[in-house]
C-alpha cells in the first residue's frame, strides 16, 4: 500500500469537508434553506426547547423526543391532520393524549421532522407551503402512485420523494 498516496487522499477529503460548501453551491444553499424551514414548520426553537443548526443537534432533539406541540404547529402550516397522522402516528395519534408536556417518543419525532423536512423541501421548489402541501396530497407515478404523504411514512419512499423534488429544483421533469 502506497502510504503517501494514501496521506493525500485523506488529506484532499479532510480539506474538502472542512469547506464551506454553500458558497455558490445551489444544492447546499437549498439544504440550508430546508434545514431552517423544516425547524420553523415544528414550532421553531423556542418550541422544541433547544436552538437546531446542525444535523447533530437535530439527532439529539428526536433521541430526547419533540413536545407534542410540533403537531400544532404542522397543522397550522397546512399539513393536512390526515397526513400527520398517517406519517407520524398511524396507530396511536398523540395530538389526542391530554397529558399536558406530553412528548412525543423518538420514532414519532423523526417521523415529524421527515415530514416537515419533505413540506420544506417542497416549499422551495414548489414556491409555497400552500403549492407544497397540495403538491404532495396528490399521487405521483414516479411514487408508484403514491401520494408523497404517503411516501413519507418509510425512510425509502422519504429517499424517493425527496429524489423527485430535488429533480424538479434542477429542472427535470418528475
Amino acid at each position: 500500500m502506497d502510504t503517501t498516496n494514501e496521506t493525500q487522499r485523506l488529506a484532499m477529503l479532510a480539506d474538502a469537508a472542512s469547506r464551506n460548501h454553500e458558497d455558490g453551491d445551489p444544492i447546499a444553499a437549498l439544504i440550508a434553506q430546508v434545514h431552517a424551514e423544516t425547524v420553523d414548520l415544528l414550532g421553531g426553537s423556542t418550541a422544541l426547547g433547544r436552538k437546531i443548526v446542525t444535523d447533530s443537534d437535530a439527532l439529539t432533539a428526536i433521541t430526547r423526543g419533540f413536545p407534542a406541540e410540533v403537531l400544532d404547529a404542522l397543522q397550522a402550516a397546512g399539513v393536512p391532520q390526515s397526513a400527520i397522522e398517517m406519517v407520524i402516528a398511524p396507530t396511536a395519534n398523540p395530538m389526542d393524549d391530554p397529558v399536558a408536556g406530553r412528548r412525543l417518543t423518538c420514532r414519532e419525532s423523526d417521523a415529524a421532522w421527515r415530514l416537515a423536512g419533505a413540506v420544506a423541501l417542497a416549499s422551495q421548489v414548489l414556491a409555497g407551503r400552500s403549492t407544497a402541501n397540495a403538491w404532495l396530497s396528490r399521487p405521483k407515478p414516479t411514487l408508484g402512485g403514491m401520494t408523497g404523504y404517503e411516501a413519507l411514512q418509510t425512510s425509502v419512499g422519504t429517499g424517493c420523494l425527496k429524489g423527485v423534488l430535488y429533480r424538479l429544483d434542477s429542472g427535470s421533469t418528475a
